[in-house]
């Protein structure tokens, strides 16, 4: 006979031999060992991972007629005739070009005759799914009710196109991809039987390209072989596979990470020069940024070429991860594949770094309050005007030695020790602006509230703040109990007298609040002064400038 693939040769004959999937193995065992043979099976996952090996070694012990416990003797003329696939009781069945209901139909008459030579008839169907519905159909019956002697047993890489009504009637089995270790073990067993010359380090680089699939492995290692290198090495394996040298993706992440465009393009160039295929090559970029990200979460290694001395956020992999694996969709949908793959490698070298919310959330707050520091600390001083200051005579304030930070204490100490001056309303109107931002700094909704309104009457020690139209939620938040009192205290500590706080709702402003601080009479236009005047100083301010420019921002009121 001309020669067999290694695929082949090195097939499993027992289930001892299955690779990575005793969930599947040892539970068929059991079954066999107590007599529980379900009448169909369906054995699921992806390509060469024994499927179907597992179909054949199963009905190889149902049939064997020197059963070595549960496993298949191999020496009987029943288990022989499976090996060489001329059983008359094990019927393999190809789903793809046996999909019709003509097929199904004989199949259905055929299971009425008992088995030649073993106690079951065994039908293996490989790639149901392929079977179309009216075939599905036809099968049901008889999957329902088969005849006591009659065994299916199905396999499929797509379990979610077979219908549940066949689904149902079977017991399924879900195969694994196996682990590339095992991979490894089974190939480095392989080489040391056939007496090959293989360097250690192409094993890895196999069970990586082949995905899960120990076929696929020992398939590619024939083809190495039939290469004729001695020994084979890691590069004939990736010369052969056409696999995309490690160091070009290090070369690349080098580049993007250092904002190199050019570089980038040049390390594509010369892909596109070595032959490599341009949509491998993001596949095996996406694994290397996944390696990364590992390594970078102290999970796994990215291996020796992973971009040394360079450090790289797991959230910019994960930006760049996530780009990528939209444009491989994109790329095998295009007839220039290259031409997105440079586009999209020029706007990743062109982003920045990442920052993190709680990083910029806590920037944002320090450089807060240092602004309110800086910008309060003067009013603090000079809030007062000449009528508030004590007389000459009066012992002068003992210079505070408390740190800069610490100016709202030392300020109001110093309002609290002030010789008593009549409150009256003038005098509550030119500090209104400041009771605003004292109340903010304890709670920026209730500044905001308070704001609306403005000081309208002072009468037996009673403050009433008028509040205009559309504001009545404005008095109602301000009129809350535990938020009058607040009020209140800030209000005592600039005027140095308890006062109590009062709202009420005008449908109009009158003229007489306006009076106390406006020479022309209007009511709003002191207000309005201050406050442009307030908003142009801010402006000039150099930490408020640094804001504005670095959110591109405007001051909006």
């Amino acid at each position: 006979m001309s020669y067999v693939v290694l695929a082949r040769r090195w097939r499993p004959q027992r289930f001892e031999d299955i690779v990575a999937q005793d969930h599947v193995t040892v539970t068929l065992r059991n079954a066999i060992r107590a007599g529980r043979i379900a009448h169909a099976y369906l054995f699921t996952g992806p390509r060469g991972i024994g499927k179907t090996t597992t179909a054949r070694i199963l009905a190889k012990s149902l049939n064997c007629q020197r059963r070595d416990g549960v496993e298949p003797c191999d020496d009987c003329p029943s288990c022989a005739e499976v090996v060489s696939s001329s059983s008359m009781d094990v019927l393999e069945i190809d789903g793809a070009s046996n999909r019709g209901i003509d097929e199904i139909r004989n199949l259905r008459e055929n299971v009425k005759y008992a088995p030649a030579r073993g106690p079951y008839k065994v039908y293996i169907i490989d790639e149901v799914h392929m079977l179309t519905a009216e075939a599905f159909n036809a099968l049901l019956k008889t999957l329902e009710e088969p005849p006591k002697h009659v065994v299916f047993i199905f396999a499929t890489t797509q379990p979610h196109r077979v219908p549940a009504t066949i689904l149902s009637r079977c017991q399924r089995f879900d195969f694994r991809k196996i682990p590339p270790d095992k991979i490894t073990a089974r190939l480095r067993g392989i080489i040391e039987q056939e007496k090959m010359s293989v360097d250690s380090d192409v094993l890895p680089v196999l069970a990586e390209k082949a995905d899960g699939s120990l076929r696929d492995a020992e398939s590619m290692l024939d083809q190495l072989v039939s290469f004729g290198g001695e020994p084979i090495t890691a590069e004939d394996a990736r010369t052969v596979l056409g696999l995309v040298d490690e160091h070009l993706y290090a070369d690349l992440m080098e580049h993007l990470i250092a904002g190199d465009a050019k570089g980038a393009l040049e390390v594509v160039a010369e892909v596109d020069e070595r032959g490599y295929d341009i949509i491998e090559f993001v596949r095996g970029l996406l694994n290397h940024l996944r390696s990364l990200l590992l390594e970078r979460l102290g999970v796994g290694a990215a291996g020796e070429d992973a971009p040394a001395g360079k450090e790289i956020e797991p959230q910019d992999i994960l930006r760049m991860m996530r780009a990528l694996s939209v444009l491989e969709g994109s790329m095998r949908r295009s007839s220039q594949p290259r031409i997105l793959l440079e586009t999209e490698l020029v706007r990743l070298a062109s982003l920045d770094s990442s920052v993190r919310l709680n990083d910029l959330l806590s920037r944002l707050a320090g450089m807060e309050k240092r602004l309110m520091e800086e910008w309060h600390a003067p009013e603090e001083e000079a809030g007062v005007s000449e009528g508030d200051r004590p007389s000459t005579s009066s012992a002068p304030l003992a210079e505070s030695e408390e740190p800069q930070d610490e100016t709202d204490r030392s300020a109001e100490s110093a309002l609290s020790n002030r010789i008593s001056e009549a409150v009256t309303l003038e005098r509550i109107e030119r500090i209104w602006e400041k009771l605003v931002e004292k109340v903010k700094r304890r709670k920026i909704s209730l500044g905001t509230f308070l704001a609306e309104g403005e000081p309208a009457e002072l009468v037996n020690g009673s403050l009433v703040l008028a509040f205009y139209g559309k504001n009545r939620f404005h008095r109602e938040q301000v009129a809350d109990i535990a938020h009058r009192q607040l009020i209140q205290e800030e209000l005592e500590k600039l005027v140095g007298e308890p006062l109590k706080i009062s709202c009420c709702v005008r449908s109009r402003r009158g003229g007489q609040i306006g009076s106390h601080s406006s020479e022309d009479g209007s009511d709003g236009g002191a207000r309005a002064g201050r406050a442009k005047k307030k908003e142009t100083e801010l402006l000039k301010h150099p930490m408020v400038r640094h804001i504005i420019d670095l959110f591109d921002g405007e001051i909006v009121g």
